[in-house]
């Protein structure tokens, strides 16, 4: 690796990005991050909401910097904390990393590229929502290209859209899915009894996961509809992990659907294998989505999925083979199909989950994945052995 550390040495990244809850791009920023550290450049995040960072990264070569969020602030107020940006990040080659194409300010972006060398972004989610109009969007999407020396996907549904709906320049587009950690492979049958155990799992009960935020785009609402519609003989419990400023109107929800005796809120887990590891079916109930980590992570894991169909999804299962695509949209649908799945003989959920990953080891690793966005960033590792993952787990609780 010496020899790419010295081609790197000199050269400033400097990541601009985070939000309020945690989730899969913080866990995906921080190791780029960590990644380009071990290659030799220098680095610093700029953390523009909640910092998770400092718990994910533990290496003084990785500096990061808390100011306000960028957007929603009066003028004099935002060039006050681009100020304080650049008196450590100047001259650097800035990473917007944000959740949705398109929402980085061009303000933001033009101050960017004019105090420092190139902008990069790496976008996770395609942007949702209206928008005021069709020119406004293109000349967006041109500015934008404009100032940008390159743009990330982290699936081929951002970057189609990116270029189709905003005009962006293709030539400056790049796709580089998301990857999951090593670790994350199916549990031994000793590991899966004792998560079981762990989580109170009555010898027999099928159980059924969610992993993630607790916000209402996740639809975990529509999870627990679904679920309240299962047969009464039907002997399932369902673990809802995570947390979000949505959890107390869920748990008043689980008391109407009158599932409370079913339903058990887990919390936040630093380390989601155990979580994975107790369950027969994981579901994803949101309708959107970029390059979904939580699914990604529960595949690996060897757990039998159901999802809505969408672009990321459709490249990670295929339904019926490895994982079921359903149309989630549709409460009687989804009763329907949790259901069946759950009344599908054991042995071909698991042989599915099986499948599922086997699918994620040898398409999605990190060691397949990681090189291509370095890559984009202009910073291959050449001939180099990739740097080993070094993040730590990522802890949150809603205050």
């Amino acid at each position: 690796m010496v020899v790419q550390q010295n081609a790197n040495r000199g050269r400033h990244l400097v990541f601009v990005g985070g939000t309020s809850e945690p989730g899969g791009l913080h866990i995906h920023m921080a190791d780029v991050a960590q990644a380009c550290a071990d290659l030799g450049l220098r680095v610093t995040i700029v953390c523009t909401s909640v910092d998770f960072f400092s718990g994910l990264i533990s290496d003084d070569r990785v500096r990061i910097v808390r100011v306000p969020p960028l957007e929603g602030q009066a003028p004099r107020r935002w060039l006050m904390t681009w100020a304080r940006i650049l008196r450590t990040c100047a001259g650097g080659d800035f990473v917007f990393c944000r959740g949705r194409f398109a929402e980085t300010r061009l303000a933001d972006l033009a101050v960017a590229r004019l105090l420092g060398r190139r902008v990069y972004t790496i976008e996770h989610r395609p942007w949702e929502g209206a928008w005021p109009s069709r020119l406004s969007k293109t000349i967006v999407g041109w500015l934008s290209g404009l100032l940008t020396h390159r743009s990330i996907g982290v699936s081929s549904e951002i970057v189609e859209a990116a270029s189709r709906e905003f005009s962006f320049p293709a030539r400056k587009l790049a796709l580089c899915q998301n990857w999951i950690a090593p670790s994350f492979k199916p549990p031994s049958d000793s590991e899966r009894a004792a998560a079981r155990a762990a989580a109170r799992v009555p010898h027999g009960r099928l159980v059924v996961g969610y992993l993630g935020r607790l916000a209402p785009e996740k639809r975990v609402d529509a999870l627990l509809r679904a679920f309240a519609a299962l047969p009464r003989g039907l002997d399932a419990l369902l673990l809802v992990g995570g947390d979000g400023w949505k959890r107390q109107s869920l748990v008043e929800l689980v008391a109407v659907l009158g599932v409370t005796d079913r339903v058990r809120f887990t919390g936040w887990t630093a380390d989601p294998r155990a979580f994975f590891a107790a369950c027969d079916l994981v579901v994803l109930p949101s309708l959107v989505e970029g390059f979904p980590l939580a699914l990604m992570e529960a595949l690996a894991a060897g757990c039998l999925c159901i999802a809505h169909p969408m672009s990321s999804t459709r490249e990670l299962i295929e339904d019926g083979f490895n994982g079921i695509l359903a149309d989630l949209a549709d409460p009687a649908h989804f009763a329907a199909v949790l259901t069946a799945t759950l009344e599908t003989d054991r042995q071909r959920r698991d042989a599915m989950g099986a499948r599922a990953a086997e699918t994620l080891a040898s398409r999605f690793s990190r060691e397949r994945r990681l090189p291509a966005l370095l890559s984009a960033l202009d910073c291959p590792i050449g001939s180099s052995a990739l740097p080993p993952m070094r993040a730590r787990e990522l802890s949150f609780e809603v205050k």
